[in-house]
C-alpha cells in the first residue's frame, strides 16, 4: 500500500469521528441554552391555545393547540387572526355549537368541551400585536353552571319560605283574633251565667256586690282605652284590664315605675305594646309572668318601658306581624324598639315625651 493509499484512509477514518466530536461538542454546550426552536416547541406543546398576529390579520405566530381549534370550529388552519376574531364576534347562524362574549372576551361551547378565548394587545419593537389565548374551562364551566342552579334552588326556597311565613303570620293573627274573640265570649258566657243564678238562685251565696264588681272588671277589659275615665290616684290604674287579660290567659302582669300621666297620647301606645307582649308570652313563650317597668328619663325627654316575661328565652326569636306593627306605631312616634333574648325575652320600647 502506497503512502497516499494510507493517507485517504486515514481521511476517510478521521474525518466522520471530527464530525461526529463536533456535534457532540455542540450538544454539550447548547445542552442548557433555549433558543428559537426550544421555545416554538414549548408553544406548540402547551395545552392552551396561543395566536400573535399583526393588526392586518397576518399570523406571527400559532401553536398546534389554537390550530386544532381553528379546524375544529372555522374548519380550516389559522391563516388570518382578524378572521378568527371575526367568527368569534358574529358566529354562525347554523352553527351547531355556542359563542358567547363580546369585546375581547368569548366563551366558546360545544356539548361538553368549553373554550375560554381572550384577545389581548400589546406593542412588540414598536409595531402593535395582537395576542389570543384560548384555554379549556369545561370543569370551571360545569361547576358555575352547578353552582347557579344551587342559587336558583336558594331563591326559590327563600320565596317558599317567605311565602310561608306570610302565611303563618296571617294564621297567627287569625289565631290571636278568634282567641279574643274566644276569651269575650267565654267572659261574657260566664257573666250570663251568674247573672242567671244570682236572679233565679238566691241560695248560690252570690252577693250583688261581687257580681256588680265582676262586670265593671269585664267591661274595664273590653273598654277602649280611649273611653275609659282617668284614675288620678293611680297612673298605672289604665292597665288594670290587661292584668285581667293576662290573668284570663293564666298569667300574673307586674308593674313597676309609673307612667307619666300627663303624656296619655301614649297610653293607646304602652297598651297596644303590653297586649302584643302578653300574647305572645303566654301562646309562645309559655310564661306565667309578665313584668312592665317603665323608666322616665326627665333629662332626655324620653320614655322607655321595658315588657319582660319568665317564659322560655328568644332562641330562633324573629319579629312576627304584632311585633312588626308595634314597630311601625312607635317609629310613627319618633320612637325605638329592641330586643334582647337573655337572660330573659324582653321587648324594650323608648319615645319622646316631650
Amino acid at each position: 500500500m502506497s503512502r497516499m493509499q494510507v493517507y485517504y484512509a486515514a481521511l476517510v477514518v478521521l474525518i466522520p469521528l471530527f464530525l461526529f466530536s463536533v456535534v457532540l461538542a455542540y450538544l454539550y454546550l447548547t445542552r442548557e441554552r433555549i433558543d428559537a426552536s426550544s421555545v416554538k416547541y414549548a408553544i406548540d406543546h402547551l395545552p392552551m391555545g396561543i395566536a400573535f398576529y399583526r393588526e392586518d390579520g397576518l399570523v406571527l405566530l400559532v401553536n398546534e393547540a389554537m390550530q386544532k381549534l381553528s379546524r375544529r370550529f372555522m374548519g380550516k388552519s389559522l391563516l388570518n387572526g382578524k378572521e378568527l376574531y371575526a367568527f368569534l364576534t358574529v358566529p354562525p347562524a347554523d352553527a351547531s355549537f355556542m359563542v358567547s362574549g363580546h369585546a375581547d372576551a368569548f366563551l366558546l361551547i360545544d356539548g361538553s368541551d368549553v373554550w375560554t378565548i381572550r384577545q389581548s394587545r400589546m406593542e412588540v419593537n414598536g409595531r402593535r400585536v395582537c395576542q389570543l389565548i384560548a384555554y379549556d374551562t369545561a370543569e370551571l364551566y360545569a361547576r358555575e353552571q352547578e353552582l347557579s342552579g344551587q342559587v336558583r334552588k336558594l331563591h326559590e326556597t327563600e320565596k317558599a319560605l317567605k311565602h310561608f311565613e306570610e302565611q303563618v303570620e296571617t294564621l297567627a293573627e287569625g289565631e290571636a283574633y278568634l282567641a279574643t274573640k274566644e276569651r269575650i265570649h267565654d267572659r261574657l258566657g260566664q257573666m250570663l251565667l251568674s247573672n242567671r243564678y244570682y236572679l233565679t238562685e238566691p241560695g248560690t251565696g252570690l252577693t250583688l256586690k261581687e257580681l256588680l264588681g265582676s262586670w265593671k272588671s269585664t267591661i274595664g277589659e273590653l273598654t277602649p282605652v280611649s273611653e275609659q275615665p282617668a284614675d288620678r290616684t293611680d297612673q298605672n290604674a289604665f292597665l288594670r284590664p290587661l292584668a285581667d287579660a293576662a290573668a284570663a290567659l293564666g298569667a300574673v302582669l307586674h308593674v313597676t315605675g309609673e307612667f307619666p300621666a300627663e303624656h296619655a297620647r301614649l297610653r293607646r301606645l304602652v297598651i297596644s305594646a303590653v297586649r302584643v307582649c302578653i300574647n305572645n308570652a303566654v301562646r309562645h313563650g309559655m310564661a306565667d309572668e309578665i313584668t312592665i317597668a317603665f323608666d322616665i328619663a326627665r333629662a332626655e325627654g324620653t320614655l322607655t318601658f321595658r315588657i319582660s316575661n319568665n317564659g322560655r328565652a328568644g332562641e330562633g326569636f324573629r319579629e312576627g306581624g304584632g311585633l312588626k306593627n308595634l314597630r311601625a306605631d312607635v317609629e310613627k312616634e319618633g320612637g325605638t324598639v329592641t330586643y334582647e333574648t337573655e337572660p330573659r325575652f324582653a321587648v324594650i320600647v323608648t319615645v319622646p315625651i316631650v
